[in-house]
């Protein structure tokens, strides 16, 4: 993983930093509580909690567009209990839910933030991102961020919208006034 993020550096844009560095302060964590356990070394039950914890974060990380992702997918997939899921969410002042939640809803400002992602629409995005409806989508959001995604979007990135807009009206020109010739009116002489 670490060779993966070194490699391809040039792929990450300013916004993903406090990601990596997150997912770099997980992968380090985990390292060590693993080098613990293969020397048979004590390893303190806070720090056992705490790396499942931040393994429980990476999976839902890889997993947030997936619809079922929640505490009994957790739950089954690092074999505890779903009460035990839920008590490791609350002692770190959150719920599963709410993680999930807000992980979403931040992957999904990145995207519509992204020129890159300026012609996907804002559905699709929320879609992504394991929203099934646009509407509970547009509700979330703004109650995360105040403000809805789609003029968030037009306030991120104005003149790519612009700029996209006026493509699209030249492209469709270009189909309109371009000469067709159907086949079945060729001559067959």
């Amino acid at each position: 993983m670490l060779d993966h993020l070194i490699t391809d550096h040039g792929l990450y844009q300013g916004t993903d930093t406090p990601r990596l560095a997150s997912v770099l302060r997980e992968a380090l964590a985990g390292l060590f509580v693993h080098a613990l356990k293969e020397k048979e070394q004590y390893v303190p039950t806070a720090v056992l909690r705490r790396d499942l914890l931040l393994r429980m974060r990476s999976f839902i990380d890889q997993n947030l567009s997936d619809q079922e992702l929640g505490p009994r997918l957790i739950a089954a997939v690092h074999n505890v209990s779903i009460s035990y899921v839920h008590r490791l969410f609350g002692d770190d002042g959150t719920t599963v839910a709410g993680w999930i939640r807000e992980q979403r809803l931040q992957r999904a400002y990145r995207d519509l933030s992204d020129p890159a992602m300026c012609a996907v629409p804002v559905h699709h995005i929320a879609a992504r991102w394991g929203f099934s409806h646009h509407a509970a989508f547009t509700r979330a959001f703004r109650a995360a961020y105040g403000i809805a995604p789609r003029d968030l979007r037009r306030k991120a990135l104005p003149q790519t919208q612009t700029a996209w807009r006026e493509r699209q009206k030249s492209e469709e020109a270009v189909l309109t006034t371009s000469p067709v010739v159907h086949t079945n009116m060729v001559s067959r002489r």
